[in-house]
């Protein structure tokens, strides 16, 4: 990602394709120079996105338009209920996902981890398909440890779940 242009057509339709793979993949920011490159920002940019390539273009959009002392506060406003990165999750990625993924999403939301089984127990059903059609889209999930078959949340989802759609509650609307 271009640190000073933000995401092009292109770079979201490479990232859309790389999403769909399976595969791990590293979101990269290039021309960071003199953007205030200590690792104190590099660390709160990976912690506010989760490396997801949609929000980090949030990210450096906003980090463009603050001044080098107010990077850190910035970052942490991003993953605030109602700030960016929460309105991007309900209105662009939720909404377009059936409502057996959100089931999931705010049932495993407290859990630091689980698997298929557990989220069958917490009357999820087709937990395993969720999970893998989730996993290789890269999408709100990551996989813990090559085939052990555990699960956790994007640290972005999870608080957007657990604000936004408490276990046993309405919707929260901000």
């Amino acid at each position: 990602v271009d640190s000073r242009e933000g995401c092009t057509p292109q770079d979201l339709h490479v990232a859309e394709i790389l999403r769909r793979s399976g595969r791990p993949v590293l979101v990269v920011a290039n021309k960071a120079e003199g953007l205030d490159d200590d690792m104190a920002t590099a660390t709160a940019l990976h912690r506010a996105t989760s490396g997801w390539p949609a929000a980090v273009r949030l990210a450096v959009e906003t980090l463009g338009e603050t001044p080098p002392e107010g990077r850190s506060d910035a970052l942490d406003r991003i993953r605030r209920p109602g700030g960016p990165l929460f309105a991007y999750l309900a209105s662009e990625v939720f909404a377009h996902e059936p409502p057996e993924v959100e089931e999931l999403v705010t049932a495993v939301a407290p859990l630091e981890r689980f698997t298929p089984e557990l989220c069958e127990a917490l009357g999820i059903e087709a937990a395993r398909e969720i999970l893998d059609s989730l996993a290789r889209r890269g999408l709100f999930v990551e996989v813990q440890g090559q085939g052990s078959g555990w699960y956790s949340l994007g640290a972005a989802v999870r608080e957007f779940a657990l604000a936004e759609r408490p276990p046993g509650g309405d919707k929260v609307r901000s």
